[in-house]
């Protein structure tokens, strides 16, 4: 698993984009871009996925991979991140995890039971150095590549948590926990996904200028779904108008932006990957969105 993570890191490293839409920001001067073809093997329990991260204390997050590996009872062993390693030890009052240094894995209650399979963690974790970091994980085992369809469409739907600064003059910048749905349209025969979130809520999202997110040509390369330089993100008010919440384009290359998933499990009569999970990243001058998602299939 350790050569897996670095090989990962490696890929994201190669392939680090700054994003040249938000004219004078520096954000994502550390952002990496996701390599959607970069699979992992979903035997040997290997769980792969999305890890969101943010420095404790700032308002700057990181989209990055998270490896882990199940122990044959199905409960959590590891998680690798960020050059971090959560040995798991189950924690009853929680839920969740502890593991060394303080840190602790509880599960995120609007996406842990979504899917089966696939889990979600609010994560907290002191590196070597004094360094502390909150994060929030989506991981599974992702579906075995040879059982993916090669044509037709699928449909996924799910909830959606959401961390939103609105940095823009004259709004509050707080940071806000909201809630959402998502939806994605799975395109096997064209390699391509499609995400549109709405139905926004929670403390101050009436006060926010836009209602929904899409997000078009998200590259779908073995099992993983992921922006890699492709696709197109926008955002509109309630009445469908663009909206220029987080640059100076209300649509924007999703270079500026990163969206990084999986197709994960099986559904028992060998049918659709049993769910899709993964985050997304949207950071600039005047708005920053995180969102972690978990779907499953539309009957």
């Amino acid at each position: 698993m350790l050569e897996e993570t670095l090989a990962r890191y490696g890929q994201l490293a190669a392939g680090l984009v700054l994003a040249g839409f938000l004219a004078g920001c520096g954000l994502f001067g550390n952002d990496a871009e996701v390599d959607p073809c970069l699979a992992v093997d979903a035997k040997n329990r290997a769980m792969d996925g999305t890890f969101i991260r943010q420095p404790a204390g700032v308002a700057t997050f990181q989209i990055l991979p998270v490896d882990g590996k199940l122990r044959r009872n199905g409960s959590l062993s590891r998680l690798y991140f960020d050059g971090f390693t959560f040995r798991a030890r189950a924690d009853a009052e929680t839920g969740g995890y502890r593991a060394g240094r303080g840190s602790t894995a509880v599960p995120i209650a609007a996406l842990a039971s979504v899917v089966d399979g696939i889990d979600a963690f609010d994560v907290t974790y002191n590196k070597r150095g004094g360094d502390s970091f909150n994060a929030q994980v989506v991981i599974g085992v992702p579906t075995v590549a040879t059982e993916l369809p090669t044509a037709g469409n699928a449909a996924f739907s799910g909830p959606v948590v959401l961390k939103v600064q609105n940095r823009a003059e004259g709004a509050s910048s707080a940071m806000l926990d909201l809630s959402a749905t998502a939806t994605f349209a799975v395109k096997y025969g064209s390699q391509s996904a499609d995400l549109n979130v709405f139905n926004i809520s929670g403390d101050g999202a009436a006060a926010l200028p836009f209602r929904t997110i899409s997000w078009t040509g998200i590259s779908l390369c073995s099992t993983r779904v992921g922006s890699s330089g492709s696709g197109l993100f926008s955002m509109s008010d309630g009445n469908g108008l663009p909206v220029n919440f987080a640059g100076p384009s209300p649509v924007s290359p999703s270079g500026s932006a990163v969206f990084d998933g999986n197709l994960y499990g099986t559904l028992a009569n060998g049918g659709l990957p049993a769910g899709l999970g993964g985050g997304f990243l949207i950071q600039g001058d005047t708005g920053v969105i995180s969102g972690m998602v978990v779907a499953k299939p539309v009957n």
